[in-house]
């Protein structure tokens, strides 16, 4: 989620363009139904390995802020 900050803030700033974001990764991991399963982790589709994870980090939720300022 993104805005950019109008251009009549920025006239007295050194900055032209500006903008704040929020930013996250898996926020609608609700419920885990699949145990020790992560879909964005699967290493095979083959056959023989199909959904198997291995040496997978657990899945977490992260959130960020993004300040971006250009000259």
């Amino acid at each position: 989620l993104s805005y950019n900050l109008p251009e009549s803030l920025l006239s007295q700033l050194p900055f032209r363009t500006a903008s704040f974001s929020l930013v996250g990764r898996n926020l609608f991991f609700l419920s885990n139904k699949t145990e020790y399963f992560d879909p964005e982790a699967v290493q095979s589709v083959d056959n023989n390995a199909e959904g198997l994870n291995s040496f997978a980090p657990p899945t977490t939720r992260s959130f960020g802020v993004s300040l971006r300022l250009g000259f």
